[in-house]
């Protein structure tokens, strides 16, 4: 079995573990045997034909998805309304840590449906689970939604004067206004987090903080502020042992290092970020960080380890259903196939980009694109075309005062 499969199965396994006896988890377990044939011996009756199509190697999502249905309804029968609640919240953060994006939203739209027939669900546990398929709901992306999710979880938080919680809310907003290109909003609200946390120990919550500042500072050309943001929360998630927010900082200092075109540190931030994910098989950020690296390689002209790493952020993007960050991977091939001077090939897969970004509304994503193909068409001697994209790129830049971005965008449509 793929070290990384066992892994899961062992954190899963280990999870469900602390909510039953021994004697319910066999039983459990008993039940979870029987339900999926696994076919491990064959008689004569079964042809060669069929055998291998049943042992046909296929990452079984179905199976996983099988054996949580049915853990829903053996914890459902066996635990109270809190404990119950506190299992799927549980379950619903581990699947999200594996980019089993759709599974955990089955999960917490599960506490939702509980909730509304059972009055002792705890209200925190409905604001939880609001607040993570309002992040879920980014993820695919699906704005509206999103919005509409967290400003559920906010009314409970704020019935409850729950700091901690606002403050994921408005962390949650500002990554949801970073994504949608409005970074005006997007400060505004990791400001009111900070604001909120002034007086709290909670060290994750102020380092998730510090990370999104950190990101909106880097995109709007503030690089040092970027850096002490990033650094601040590197020394609270190390001292944390939070492996994910880890990688998630890594990654970030990548970008930023990428940016300033220190290629050889850019490299190594996000070869730490990808191992950092591998200890924990975190999909999310571990494609990210391999379509960071592929941006390096294709700046040190690299191009044909370029593409195998970006080729691989797609499978992973594929894997958690992310078609924001697979937009991306064509911009990155675009790139690849311009600096090959295959510019018909080049052009097509930015269009592809342009037209996903467009669709999902990411107007930072789409600016990007346009600078790239801007560049493509100054190659091929397209002038007008060049200068329109271009120009549609600088406005952009301008609306969200990202110096530097304006400033080398408009030294290339000069």
């Amino acid at each position: 079995m793929n070290p990384l499969k066992t892994h899961r199965k062992q954190l899963l396994n280990k999870l469900i573990s602390s909510f039953f006896s021994k004697k319910e988890l066999k039983n459990f377990n008993n039940i979870v045997s029987t339900e999926l044939s696994s076919f491990k011996s064959f008689g004569s009756q079964v042809s060669a034909k069929n055998k291998k199509q049943i042992t046909l190697d296929v990452d079984n999502e179905a199976g996983l998805q099988s054996k949580i249905e049915l853990l829903l309804t053996y914890a459902r029968q066996m635990l109270n309304a809190r404990k119950y609640t506190e299992l799927l919240n549980k379950l619903g953060e581990f699947m999200k840590t594996l980019g089993e994006f759709d599974l955990a939203i089955m999960i917490f739209e599960s506490i939702i449906s509980y909730s509304k027939n059972n009055e002792e669900t705890p209200d925190f546990a409905i604001a939880g689970a609001y607040y993570n398929l309002g992040e879920l709901y980014r993820r695919k992306p699906n704005w509206n939604i999103s919005f509409n999710y967290i400003d559920k979880a906010k009314d409970i938080y704020k019935a409850y004067n729950d700091i901690s919680g606002l403050s994921k809310c408005y962390n949650i907003l500002g990554t949801v206004y970073c994504e949608l290109g409005d970074f005006i909003m997007a400060k505004q609200n990791f400001e009111s987090s900070l604001k909120l946390l002034a007086k709290s120990s909670d060290l994750e919550e102020i380092g998730k903080t510090e990370i999104n500042l950190g990101i909106t500072n880097d995109i709007t050309g503030d690089h040092e502020k970027a850096m002490s943001y990033y650094r601040n929360a590197l020394v609270k998630f190390t001292k944390t042992g939070d492996y994910k927010r880890i990688a998630e900082i890594y990654h970030n200092l990548g970008m930023l290092n990428l940016g300033r075109d220190n290629l050889k540190q850019a490299i190594h931030d996000f070869d730490n970020s990808i191992n950092f994910c591998m200890k924990i098989n975190y999909l999310p950020i571990m494609g990210i960080s391999y379509l960071g690296k592929a941006n390096s390689l294709v700046k040190k002209n690299d191009l044909k380890l370029a593409e195998q790493f970006a080729d691989k952020a797609a499978v992973l993007f594929n894997k958690t259903k992310d078609r924001l960050s697979g937009a991306d991977v064509y911009k990155v091939k675009g790139i690849i196939f311009r600096e090959k001077k295959k510019y018909d090939k080049a052009e097509f897969f930015f269009n592809t980009s342009l037209r996903l970004n467009i669709e999902m509304g990411n107007k930072l994503n789409e600016a990007e694109t346009n600078v790239e193909m801007g560049i493509l068409f100054k190659k091929t001697g397209k002038t007008k075309e060049s200068n329109k994209k271009l120009n549609q790129a600088l406005e952009y830049y301008k609306s969200i005062n990202a110096k530097t971005k304006i400033s080398e965008v408009a030294e290339l449509a000069a």
